[in-house]
């Protein structure tokens, strides 16, 4: 049986890289290379151009994240019910969801520079806390 802990540290490296590839593709101007959400260009699975693949990239980490966190958070609850694992498992799946619905207001506005700064500055709250959880959860599996 895999542990809370384990699953949390790979959602954890997951949210990561999804910020290396969001910052990629923000930094390359691809960010716009599916306009639409949650569609690219009207397709589930869109023709493959070099932007659309950085931006495709970003929203299939974004979905593999979001289930590694909401597994996470399935876990803790199951597992740590009445602990700061759940507690903060929970925080990080409401945040992604927040993060995710973010997401989609950057690609509707056109990029809007302040909705991309919140994209931004929420992704770090949802990374910071991942690793929280991860450190709690692993604390517990250590200790136990």
């Amino acid at each position: 049986m895999v542990s809370t802990g384990t699953v949390a540290i790979l959602a954890s490296v997951m949210v990561y890289t999804l910020m290396i590839i969001g910052a990629f593709v923000r930094a390359s101007g691809f960010g716009l290379a599916c306009p639409d959400w949650p569609t690219c260009r009207g397709q589930v699975i869109p023709e493959f151009t070099t932007p659309v693949i950085a931006e495709y990239t970003h929203r299939i980490a974004a979905a593999l994240s979001t289930l590694l966190v909401l597994t996470t958070m399935v876990l803790a609850i199951r597992r740590h019910r009445k602990s700061r694992v759940a507690l903060f498992a929970t925080l990080s799946f409401g945040l992604i969801i927040a993060q995710v619905l973010l997401g989609m207001l950057t690609v509707l506005s056109g990029l809007d520079p302040i909705i991309g700064t919140a994209h931004l500055a929420l992704a770090t709250a949802v990374f910071g806390s991942t690793v929280v959880t991860a450190v709690l959860a692993r604390k517990i599996t250590v200790v136990s």
